[in-house]
């Protein structure tokens, strides 16, 4: 996920929602970009404990602005289920809390966070 534009807004809640693959047996990354999907080493990831980003590099934003990387994060859950292109139901999407937040923006008209750290919640 990349965003469209950065942007300033207040962030009343540190929760939100992610996107992600897999099932009750272990969650993955979700990745709109197949061959970069290819390229990572999938590995699940931990529900009910922090994690912190261990990429750190700029990305370019398609208004041609720079953000640091991190985790990409939905405010409205309702957000997360229509940016899947139509299919929500077939990839998990769950509450998280974030910290450390160094983007904030908007993918494809809805609000996004970017954060080094991230808590999946429980379902």
């Amino acid at each position: 996920m990349c965003l469209d534009e950065l942007a300033d807004f207040k962030i009343s809640k540190y929760e939100g929602w992610q996107v992600f693959t897999g099932d009750e047996k272990g969650l993955y990354p979700w990745y709109r970009s197949l061959e970069y999907h290819k390229a990572m080493k999938r590995t699940t990831i931990p529900i009910g404990e922090w994690q912190e980003d261990k990429n750190n590099y700029l990305i370019l934003a398609n208004d041609s602005r720079t953000y640091q990387t991190g985790f990409h994060i939905f405010l409205r859950k309702k957000d997360a289920e229509t940016w899947v292109e139509g299919s929500p139901s077939h990839f998990p999407i769950r509450k998280v809390k974030f910290k450390k937040v160094v983007a904030k923006g908007f993918q494809d008209g809805r609000k996004v966070v970017v954060a080094r750290e991230r808590f999946v919640c429980e379902s």
